[in-house]
């Protein structure tokens, strides 16, 4: 769903996302398609690190 909104939207907005949305999977997705977003976070759920990734122009 995230990728045909996107795409109808020409990769404008910010995703918002509260349940769920803390998940590696989801934070992997929006990161990968440069897209922007704001996500609420449990801070028991995050149990995982991400590594830094180089910021594109």
């Amino acid at each position: 769903m995230i990728n045909s909104v996107s795409e109808s939207v020409s990769k404008r907005g910010i995703w918002m996302i509260d349940r769920g949305g803390d998940r590696k999977k989801v934070f992997d997705h929006l990161l990968d398609n440069e897209l922007r977003f704001l996500i609420r976070v449990v801070v028991a759920s995050v149990i995982w690190m991400w590594e830094v990734r180089e910021r594109r122009p």
